[in-house]
């Protein structure tokens, strides 16, 4: 059971098979690539990532910022070979597309 803590959202996530792949969505808006993390196990997905607001603007006498992380763990429906796994983050959405393995 996943349980998250405070500031952290969930991200909603569509898994579909196609082919060989499994394939992963995920809505994760905002979120810098480089503070992206993907961990694949053979039958485990973890996905995380920060949020941080930054400010143009330094003259202020009160500045809150805002933080907030992504947290998402799947246990998949199949094995898949965690080294064939790949990824790319494009217009909000990550994409992980992850190699089944045969039976």
């Amino acid at each position: 059971m996943e349980i998250l803590q405070r500031n952290q959202r969930r991200p909603r996530v569509d898994l579909k098979e196609e082919g060989n792949h499994l394939i992963a969505e995920v809505e994760m808006p905002g979120v810098n690539p480089c503070n992206l993390h993907v961990d694949v196990s053979k039958d485990t997905l973890r996905i995380y990532a920060e949020l941080l607001e930054e400010s143009k603007e330094k003259d202020f006498l009160l500045h809150e910022r805002m933080h907030k992380s992504f947290y998402r763990l799947l246990e998949l429906p199949l094995d898949i070979l965690p080294e064939l796994t790949r990824h790319h983050y494009r217009r909000g959405i990550l994409e992980i597309v992850m190699t089944k393995k045969d039976d």
